[in-house]
């Protein structure tokens, strides 16, 4: 080939999908992805059929951001149609006492601003302006609940939401520290 290189160059071209097609399902991966993001994370239903699980560990290095202070929870991997993992965690919560519970979803490929959209557009959440970080860029969503989008440099888009149950003091408990509060 080294002789003929138009030939390779045309061979490769041959291979990659017309922009118009891979724009295409790349919106369909997006469509896929928040699909199962509503099922799993938002309803808590079980992961569809082709989901199995898998080891914590068993997950690439950039979806590590599904289970940022590893706790334990489930752990779900599909290869068809698209490579797709799930995490649903469980844990204290990292900001005050409490349990936090978080839930993502992670495909390659999906479009991330289809996915921001979609997914604003479906929990009525406002969007912040991204912010690039680390080689990663990182959406978030305000609303009903708390959710990041982020899309790696090597195409992963993970799709988390948070919910956090935070341990309030008793109220003899704020009277021994000082706090004013309920006179009751």
């Amino acid at each position: 080939m080294a002789a003929f290189p138009h030939l390779f160059a045309l061979a490769l071209a041959a291979a990659q999908p017309a922009p118009a097609e891979a724009a295409t399902a790349a919106r369909a991966d997006s469509a896929a992805l928040l699909e199962l993001f509503d099922r799993v994370c938002l309803r808590g239903e079980d992961a569809p059929a082709g989901f199995a699980p898998v080891e914590w560990s068993a997950f690439p290095e950039p979806l590590r951001l599904l289970n940022t202070y590893d706790h334990a929870g489930t752990f779900l991997r599909s290869e068809a149609p698209t490579l797709t993992y799930v995490a649903r965690t469980r844990g204290p919560a990292h900001m005050a006492a409490g349990v936090e519970s978080r839930c993502g979803a992670a495909v390659r490929g999906a479009d991330t601003r289809d996915v921001v959209a979609r997914l604003a557009r479906m929990t009525g959440a406002q969007v912040m302006p991204p912010m690039a970080t680390g080689g990663m860029t990182m959406t978030m969503l305000m609303g009903d609940g708390a959710f990041t989008v982020y899309s790696t440099e090597d195409q992963w888009v993970i799709v988390r939401s948070l919910r956090m149950m935070i341990a309030l003091p008793q109220r003899s408990e704020r009277r021994r520290r000082g706090r004013r509060g309920d006179r009751n």
